[in-house]
């Protein structure tokens, strides 16, 4: 109950627009798509979701221990520096 007490409309048209992308992608591949890759896709994102969703119910919980420290704002920090393309950030990327 405590991790769904404050949610905000504006997340469902953001999910909207997720299933809108995915379902324009799906349609421009040209190639239907087999089931068990849509099985394999489903599975995936649902493991995901669980594995952001434990993350983050964790870090609220550190807040317990360490007060003056928002831990969420430190994995938030982390989750939108991966929104930039890997050649942005210097040095130790230059094996991939």
């Amino acid at each position: 109950m405590a991790s769904f007490r404050k949610w905000r409309l504006f997340s469902l048209f953001d999910i909207a627009l997720g299933l809108g992308v995915l379902g324009v992608a799906t349609t421009r591949i040209g190639a239907g798509l087999a089931p068990e890759r849509w099985l394999a896709f489903l599975i995936t994102l649902m493991a995901g979701g669980a594995i952001l969703y434990a993350i983050l119910l964790a870090f609220t919980a550190l807040v317990f221990w360490g007060p003056g420290v928002l831990f969420t704002w430190v994995f938030d920090g982390v989750f939108q520096m991966a929104r930039y393309p890997l050649g942005l950030y210097p040095g130790g990327c230059d094996s991939y």
